[in-house]
């Protein structure tokens, strides 16, 4: 707990916030919701997404509720505290463990129905837990041709290629025909 306080050690800070949210207790899940909480009020994102592991880690579930009205629903939040937010649930998502990964591919179902330009971000990780949830998501998010990036873009259409629904291969093969 002292390393997170130690200057001399700030190189260190994400791996220190990892392993307390790993080993901690009640008291280092207050330490970790203090840090989470300061970041979220001064749009910090250093060290976001490593603090947002260990809490999760440390709290669960009840605790992405949070994590997805703070930083997930999208208004306001710079690029690299979305990233932040997002790159912790894909740990999560990807241990299936403290946060189950139904869960967590909800959460990302919701960040995609929000139309946020880097709404296929998650699709590569939807692509690699063959979760097919979302491509109702993704196709209707195409359909309405909502601005994406272009990174973006290309997450999505790799998801919906791998999807096995023929809907969701025709939406991939319509947004190519239409130049996206």
């Amino acid at each position: 707990e002292r390393w997170l306080d130690d200057p001399a050690l700030a190189r260190r800070a994400p791996l220190d916030a990892l392993l307390l949210g790993i080993a901690g207790g009640p008291r280092a899940a207050e330490r970790i919701d203090a840090r989470a909480r300061a970041a979220a009020s001064s749009r910090d994102a250093d060290n976001l997404g490593a603090v947002l592991v260990a809490d999760l880690e440390l709290r669960g579930p009840s605790r992405l509720d949070w994590v997805e009205r703070t930083w997930l629903s999208g208004r306001g939040r710079s690029v690299p505290e979305l990233q932040a937010a997002l790159q912790a649930l894909s740990v999560q998502g990807g241990a299936d463990a403290a946060v189950p990964r139904a869960r967590v591919v909800g959460a990302y179902r919701g960040f995609v129905r929000s139309g946020h330009a880097l709404a296929g971000y998650p699709a590569l990780d939807l692509l690699s837990w063959r979760a097919w949830d979302a491509v109702p998501d993704y196709v209707a998010l195409l359909r309405a041709r909502t601005p994406q990036h272009p990174a973006s873009v290309y997450a999505i259409l790799a998801y919906l290629d791998g999807a096995p629904q023929p809907e969701a291969r025709a939406a991939a093969a319509a947004a190519r025909a239409a130049g996206r």
